[in-house]
Parts: C-alpha cells; sequence; structure tokens
C-alpha cells in the first residue's frame, strides 16, 4: 500500500495542446476543490484530450472526479470499448490505462520514481462523440505503508459503493420506492508496530494532508500473464485507487518497546465508483 505525500503539481500553469474546451480554465485540472472542472471539447473517435505539465519528476500520478467513461455501453459486452488514459514523456509512450469502463478514481505508480522532460497526459475517445470534464490530476511523491501494509479486516475502499439506499414497501414487503444518496466511504487504516523512524514520516504527511486531499493505492494479489501460462504476483492496478481527506492521525507508544509505535488513520474517501 502507498499513501501520496505531496503535489508538485500546485502552482503549475498545464498547457491544453489538443482538444481546449471553450472558455475553460486549464488550472481547474489542477483544484482539489471538485466543484471546479475542466470540460474538454467534443472529442470524436480516437480525438484525445491532451494536456502537458512541462518537466518534473514523480512517482506517481492520480485523476479524480471525471466523467472519462460515461459515454460507454454499461454491459459486460462492452466492457472492452471503454476509453484511455496515457501518459508520454515528451513523445516517448510511459503507460497507459485500457477500456474504461467505471469513472473510478486512476493512480499511475512509478516507485523508483520517474523523472520527465515533459509529462503529457492523453484522455483519449475510443467510442460515441464525447466531451471529457476531469476535476482533479495530482502528481509527486508517496509512502510505503510498512509491515506489507494494510491490516487484517481492512476494508477495501477500492470495492466501496458511496450510494446509501432508502427503501419504502408494501404489505408483500416489495420495494414500492427507491432513494438515493450519495455519501463519502470510510477508511480505518492501522498499523500496529511502526518503526519509529517512520514518525517524522506521519508528520511530514500530515503537513501535506491537511492541506491537500491525499490517494491510497493498494497492492493486490493477482495473476499476470506470463509466455506461457498465468504466473502468481503481485500487481498495482491503475484503477484502484481512491481520494481521501479529513485525515485524522494518531500515534501512541507501544506495550512492549520504545522502538515501535502503534499508528493509526481514520479519513473519508471517494473511488469515483
Amino acid at each position: 500500500m502507498f499513501i501520496t505525500t505531496s503535489n508538485i503539481l500546485k502552482g503549475i500553469t498545464p498547457v491544453i495542446i489538443d482538444g481546449a474546451g471553450i472558455n475553460q480554465e486549464p488550472v481547474n485540472l489542477l483544484d482539489s476543490d471538485h466543484s471546479t472542472n475542466y470540460t474538454s471539447a467534443v472529442l470524436t473517435n480516437v480525438d484525445a484530450l491532451e494536456v502537458s505539465f512541462g518537466a518534473l519528476s514523480a512517482k506517481y500520478v492520480a485523476v479524480s472526479g471525471h466523467n472519462i467513461n460515461s459515454n460507454v455501453v454499461s454491459s459486460p459486452e462492452a466492457i472492452q470499448e471503454g476509453n484511455t488514459i496515457e501518459i508520454y514523456d515528451g513523445v516517448t509512450f510511459v503507460a497507459r490505462i485500457d477500456s474504461l469502463n467505471r469513472n473510478n478514481v486512476f493512480f499511475f505508480l512509478f516507485e523508483s520514481g520517474r523523472a520527465f522532460s515533459n509529462m503529457i497526459l492523453k484522455f483519449k475517445n475510443t467510442g460515441q462523440d464525447a466531451a471529457f470534464t476531469i476535476s482533479y490530476i495530482a502528481a509527486g511523491d508517496v509512502f510505503e505503508v510498512p509491515n506489507n501494509g494494510e491490516q487484517s479486516g481492512y476494508a477495501r475502499n477500492i470495492f466501496g459503493r458511496s450510494t446509501k439506499q432508502a427503501v419504502n414497501e408494501n404489505s408483500q414487503a416489495m420495494p414500492i420506492a427507491i432513494t438515493k444518496k450519495r455519501s463519502s466511504l470510510r477508511g480505518n487504516l492501522s498499523i500496529p508496530n511502526s518503526p519509529v523512524d517512520l514518525d517524522f514520516e506521519y508528520m511530514h504527511f500530515m503537513d501535506y494532508a491537511e492541506l491537500e486531499p491525499f490517494f491510497i493505492i493498494e497492492r493486490i494479489g493477482g495473476f499476470i500473464p506470463a509466455s506461457t501460462s498465468p504466473v502468481v504476483s503481485e500487481r498495482w492496478e491503475p484503477s484502484l485507487g481512491y481520494i481521501c481527506y479529513n485525515p485524522q492521525l494518531a500515534i501512541k507508544s507501544h506495550s512492549s518497546t520504545r522502538l515501535l509505535n502503534s499508528v493509526s488513520l481514520r479519513f473519508q474517501c471517494n473511488n469515483g465508483l
């Protein structure tokens, strides 16, 4: 599990290379206030909203609050017809998320860091004509949660749904009216044996998280295709991230040693679903 600890895009003015919307402000792409957005021109098939951020070094790039998949038919048969997000270093291709079938929070991870001469994001339309709306893009540094990440029983908010329902039933206990309301998910990360050397890492994280939303990406076990057959491995799935806010960090002394602390982090989050 990785948690973001900075956003180096603050203060940058992105440049729209292609797909610019009318009377739109590119700086809205970097505003964590999700009531401000950037909406592209109407993109036909294979067109893209292309955004340049200039030279930078980052370990992650995240995108939240978008409708990039909203024009895709919602059915199992259409799951491979989604749009794509691509990252380039100038003209050099770096990474891609293919076949977007949900409007997740998307997260690219570069564990060793990536130095870009010019980081470019391309939001490509592969389906019917559509205008893309994006609320927030961030990039920067990450912190790897110690002790193999999340504790046993941690709620995997990558799969959560923020929709709650209130149902009216008839006398046969059958639904007659359903009212839906969206609300944030809740996260509670516990690190019971955290080395005291990491205490200042947590302080640095809070300095950032009190001012800006942060992102979490989880490590999951799964299959990665090999040359002849699947091999068991762990992978980083770009779509398995969520944006988090309202952090509450607690660091308590360990019951057995002064070399360890018990750390807990509570937060609200949204995975875009």
